[in-house]
């Protein structure tokens, strides 16, 4: 058996032999009356903590699906399964050691170690045994001599370590209050016991109520996201933000944790908000909420769709600005911004953010149809009146336009104007950190949402996608899936992960790169994942959602298929003129030159540009480096001599517009 599979199979079976031994003497020993909370037993930093009562039926539950049969082919996986394969056997054909492990609360803990590896923790209540002493000796003629048993103390504590010769592996135990504690980390076990009868981090607000409020019959997950913050950024190569927000935001998440019969993986608990959070998370719990329909016009290849939603925009602001301050002085700091931009443009800027702006904000990131390996970020604002948002966000522009010496001329792409709204740090000012990078973008007008990004391929994308008919709202898949969530949340999230993946490999450092692609199938398999939070009196309802599929079926669907540019983005050809251009999507209007490149690296074509204009010099290249056309633009046409060479750098025709 190999060292991995004997380390992952080790603690069950010790268990279970330790379990069977009580079972023999279970009678014999007393029961304490007294006990602490078993959760006083998971040391402070705990990411998730895992409970259940029902151990071997919710086990049984999981096994006898299809997205665990899918998963446990993974080789790590499979060969812990090949090793359960007879103690799960054992325990079928023994229904008292059934009953006895049924009869017992299991906890599970994963931690950070400081050498940034993870520790884990299992705790089993053992109920009515109450001492130790029996033990030392019956664990010896129980386990050797396949292990071997050694007895220490440590800070007063009883440890006993367990070591198994053919693999190396070594593990401790303790029981303490009739809790069997065992781990692989030594110090791990010993931060538990030492702190047992002092850690109250469980009695955190709300918490209890958090926990009773779970179904006591399935497994009880719970996340910390003071400690997920340290976890997620052990494995990114930079700091999005997004990690620092969920620690300041929330406590934690309670979730009881089943499979449905169509093998769609279901959370639903509750999430606690920080007592100190001070951010739009907290502004839109006290916001109320609408019906959310920005979905709409999202491409069918949307990675991540996150909505927020409100009764209205100016209740949204009031409680924004409350919750984002925390002391006079900053409120009057953006009070003063707000008036100073109300000024610089000569009007009332929040009246007329309120009289336009309707109920829900989006963001979606997704795939350029136009820029290779680009993930693009669009802002979303839903619009009470088309023809007022329009009339609205005109007169801001001829504002800025008149105090800004901005040249950028409105793009028309399938009947939508694509224009710019030239104010750093616009969206920052009103709707806080989330929008900070929205500074200075290019928008349209889409249905009845106005879209905001840093670039016009982003809005071009969309544009394309909703002419096309190939929108979200067009997607069986996503509408299906869809149907399992509220319309009116106030925060909602769609994650559609072979998209997200791309993504995903962008933030990743090396060797969390290295593992993603290593297990690019079993993470998309999971193409579907929801999240929405329902505002409750003490946080947000919370239900989270994955939808299965294996991976081989995915590529039948649309849906779920990535873009591959040299198929699909090919440069356009005219077999009849050698000379024709295709159209080029500059992403950044103020750029001087534009540059597209092979997927190897190579300069495919170079242009110069003005106001986001082909103007200047044109030429283009053959994969292995040597110019293939060259010519001038004037105002974005062709003008002048215009030479086309062969591979060889000959000249083989000339024209001239």
């Amino acid at each position: 058996m190999k060292k991995s599979r004997i380390k992952w199979i080790l603690i069950p079976l010790f268990i279970f032999v330790l379990l069977a031994g009580i079972s023999i003497i279970y009678i014999i020993l007393p029961a304490k009356q007294e006990q602490n909370n078993p959760l006083a037993l998971i040391p402070n930093h705990a990411i998730v903590i895992a409970e259940t009562n029902n151990p071997w039926n919710n086990w049984q539950e999981v096994r006898s699906s299809e997205p665990w049969k899918y998963i446990q082919t993974h080789p790590y996986l499979q060969e812990m399964m090949e090793g359960m394969s007879d103690f799960d056997t054992l325990f079928q054909k023994n229904e008292n050691l059934m009953e006895l492990l049924n009869d017992r609360t299991v906890y599970f803990s994963m931690h950070l170690m400081p050498n940034l590896e993870l520790g884990y923790l299992y705790a089993v209540d053992l109920k009515s045994l109450s001492r130790l002493a029996l033990f030392k000796t019956q664990l010896k003629n129980w386990l050797e001599p396949e292990y071997l048993v050694t007895e220490t103390t440590v800070n007063s504590h009883d440890l006993i370590e367990i070591y198994e010769p053919n693999s190396a592996e070594r593990f401790f135990v303790s029981i303490i209050d009739r809790q069997l504690v065992v781990s692989y980390e030594r110090k791990l076990l010993q931060e538990a016991l030492d702190g047992y009868k002092d850690r109250d981090w469980y009695q955190a607000d709300n918490f209890e109520e958090l926990h009773l409020e779970l179904e006591e019959d399935r497994v009880r997950f719970f996340i910390q996201f003071s400690e997920l913050e340290d976890f997620l950024n052990r494995y990114a190569a930079e700091d999005s933000g997004f990690t620092a927000q969920l620690g300041q935001n929330f406590t934690f998440s309670g979730l009881n944790f089943s499979i449905d019969k169509d093998n769609v993986l279901q959370a639903e608990g509750s999430t606690l908000i920080a007592q100190n959070s001070k951010s739009y998370i907290e502004a839109l719990h006290n916001s109320g909420s609408s019906e959310r329909s920005a979905f709409s016009i999202a491409p069918i290849r949307t990675g991540l769709y996150l909505s927020y939603t409100f009764d209205n925009l100016e209740l949204f602001i009031e409680n924004l600005k409350a919750s984002s301050m925390v002391d006079e002085k900053e409120v009057n700091s953006y009070e003063e911004n707000i008036e100073k931009l109300s000024k610089f443009l000569d009007f009332d800027l929040m009246q007329s953010l309120i009289e336009w702006v309707d109920s829900e904000v989006s963001i979606f990131q997704f795939e350029s149809a136009f820029e290779v390996n680009k993930i693009e970020m669009v802002l979303g604002l839903r619009v009470k009146d088309k023809k007022i948002a329009a009339e609205e966000l005109d007169r801001f522009e001829r504002q800025i336009r008149r105090k800004t010496p901005i040249k950028f001329e409105t793009i028309n792409y399938y009947n939508h104007e694509i224009r710019y709204l030239a104010l750093k740090g616009f969206f920052k000012v009103f709707f806080g950190k989330l929008f900070q990078n929205f500074e200075k973008p290019y928008y349209t007008l889409i249905n009845d949402v106005v879209v905001f990004a840093d670039n016009p391929n982003a809005l071009k994308t969309m544009i394309k996608s909703h002419v096309e008919e190939t929108t979200l709202d067009y997607s069986q898949s996503f509408t299906k899936f869809n149907k399992r969530f509220n319309d009116q949340v106030p925060i909602f999230a769609y994650v559609n992960t072979p998209v997200l993946y791309e993504t995903l490999l962008s933030y990743a450092d090396y060797e969390m790169k290295q593992s993603l692609q290593k297990n690019k199938n079993y993470l998309t398999s999971f193409p579907q994942i929801g999240v929405e939070l329902n505002t409750k009196e003490a946080g947000f309802e919370s239900q989270m959602k994955a939808s299965y599929l294996h991976f081989k079926d995915l590529e039948e669907i649309q849906d779920f298929e990535t873009y591959h540019f040299e198929d699909i983005y090919d440069w356009p050809q005219n077999e009849e003129d050698a000379f024709f251009v295709g159209d080029i999507h500059p992403s950044d209007m103020e750029a001087k030159q534009y540059e597209l490149f092979y997927s190897n690296g190579a300069m495919r074509i170079k242009v110069e540009l003005k106001n986001g204009e082909l103007n200047g010099d044109y030429v283009s290249y053959y994969p292995n480096g040597k110019k293939k056309m060259e010519g001038k633009f004037r105002k974005g046409k062709q003008q002048g001599l215009w030479r086309y060479y062969s591979s060889e750098n000959k000249i083989l025709e000339r024209k001239r517009f």
